[in-house]
C-alpha cells in the first residue's frame, strides 16, 4: 500500500514539472508619455524639419484625441527680421480625431528670436474654449526649485565694548 502512494506521489510531480509554462508573459498596458496628453482635447507641438540658409521649414501638428467639433484657428507670430515665405500666418483648420499638420516656410536672420504658434478655438457662445501656444526654439528652461545659497562663513563674534580703552601711561 505504501509502495502505491510513493508511486502516486513521484508521477504527480513529475507530471508537474513537465506541464508547459506560458513562454511569454502578457504585454502590459500601452503607456502615454505624458498624463496630460491622455486628457487634454488638443495638443500642439512644434517640429523644425529643415535649417538651411536662413530659411527654416516649421511644420505644427495638431492633436486631437477625440476631434474638435468647431474650427482651430491657427495663427503664426514671427519676430521682426522674420518674413513667412510659404504658409498662412492665420488660418482656419478643421481638426478630425487624429493629427493635422501644416507646414510653414520662413526666411530669418540670424539669431532667431521664438517664434510663436497659437491655436485658439472659441465656442460661439463662449461657453468653453480652447488654448494652446508654443515656441520655436523653445526658450531655455530654468528649474522651478533653486537651491539656497550656502550660509556665510563663521565669524568670531564682535562683543559691545562696555568701555573706551584708555591709553596706558608710561613709566618715568
Amino acid at each position: 500500500m505504501n509502495r502505491l502512494l510513493i508511486t502516486l506521489a513521484v508521477v504527480a510531480l513529475v507530471g508537474c514539472e513537465t506541464s508547459p509554462r506560458a513562454s511569454t508573459p502578457p504585454d502590459p498596458a500601452p503607456r502615454v508619455s505624458d498624463p496630460q496628453e491622455e486628457k487634454a482635447p488638443l495638443l500642439l507641438s512644434l517640429q523644425a524639419a529643415a535649417d538651411k540658409d536662413g530659411v527654416l521649414e516649421l511644420q505644427a501638428h495638431l492633436k486631437a484625441s477625440g476631434g474638435v467639433s468647431l474650427p482651430v484657428d491657427l495663427s503664426v507670430e514671427l519676430p521682426a527680421g522674420a518674413e513667412l515665405l510659404d504658409g498662412e500666418a492665420r488660418q482656419s483648420v478643421s481638426v478630425p480625431p487624429g493629427r493635422t499638420t501644416r507646414s510653414f516656410r520662413i526666411a530669418y536672420s540670424a539669431p532667431l528670436a521664438p517664434i510663436k504658434v497659437v491655436a485658439h478655438v472659441v465656442h460661439p457662445d463662449k461657453a468653453w474654449g480652447i488654448h494652446a501656444e508654443k515656441l520655436y526654439p523653445e526658450p531655455t528652461k530654468v528649474p522651478a526649485y533653486l537651491p539656497a545659497r550656502p550660509p556665510p562663513m563663521a565669524r568670531p563674534p564682535v562683543l559691545p565694548l562696555k568701555t573706551a580703552v584708555q591709553p596706558t601711561k608710561e613709566a618715568p
